[in-house]
């Protein structure tokens, strides 16, 4: 059985917001604008940067705020917005920390809605309460024209879900978005990997290691196959 690699299954562990691929991809097209030439400047900080997460969200937790009140409606204040619904996993109070998301998202809804990166709340849904989280992504849904972003509140709804719900909502992940990419992988092909997992047998020490493709981090198609013969390391993370 060959699965594909859930290196990023739901959510990236806290840590720098990237601006959705096709923004991306648009603005290598033409010159940067202030805004975004101001983004990316402070993110290059925030990556040299030698502080912990808690203290850069500290740190340049207000800077981000800057580049969200000057450029609203931009891809770039939105992407600000993001970071700044991100930091919030390091307030240790869980009732402010969910709190805080809910006034955070309130304003993303209401400038940008018709934005096609607000699918990146999907990243950072832990920071709402698990027990508002599927409400809170819903609101997104319903606010957003964009059939990527109902996907990606779809999606993250797995982080609350379970038995026969989880298994209803993994099929219909498959059928209504499958053709949409989620990070590196379609929704079908993720939705797959959940519903047909390897039995426990082919998982037992001694076996082979079953196939595991994938995208390296230069961008190019692998497979653990490849490497048959060797010294591997396998790496599992998440973000729980």
């Amino acid at each position: 059985m060959i699965s594909t690699l859930l290196l990023s299954l739901l959510a990236a562990p806290p840590g720098p917001i990237q601006e959705p691929e096709a923004i991306q991809e648009s603005a290598a097209e033409a010159p940067l604008s202030e805004a975004d030439q101001a983004l990316a400047a402070l993110q290059a900080e925030v990556a040299a940067s030698e502080l912990g997460h808690p203290q850069k969200a500290e740190a340049f937790g207000p800077r981000f705020q800057e580049i969200a009140d000057r450029w609203p409606g931009t891809d770039a204040g939105l992407t600000a917005e993001l970071q700044l619904l991100n930091d919030l996993w390091w307030v240790k109070e869980v009732s402010e920390r969910n709190s805080r998301a809910i006034e955070k998202l309130d304003r993303l809804l209401e400038v940008y809605a018709d934005n096609p990166g607000l699918q990146g709340v999907a990243l950072v849904a832990y920071n709402f309460d698990r027990a508002q989280l599927a409400t809170q992504l819903d609101r997104v849904a319903e606010a957003s024209p964009h059939r990527e972003v109902d996907a990606a509140m779809h999606w993250a709804k797995l982080r609350v879900t379970k038995d026969k719900a989880r298994t209803e909502l993994l099929e219909r992940a498959r059928d209504t978005y499958g053709d949409l990419m989620w990070r590196d992988a379609t929704y079908a092909e993720l939705a797959d990997a959940h519903l047909n997992p390897h039995p426990k047998a082919a998982l037992a020490v001694g076996q082979p290691a079953p196939e595991i493709v994938g995208i390296d981090l230069d961008g190019k198609p692998m497979k653990l196959s490849d490497y048959r013969g060797q010294v591997v390391v396998l790496d599992f993370w998440g973000d729980w």
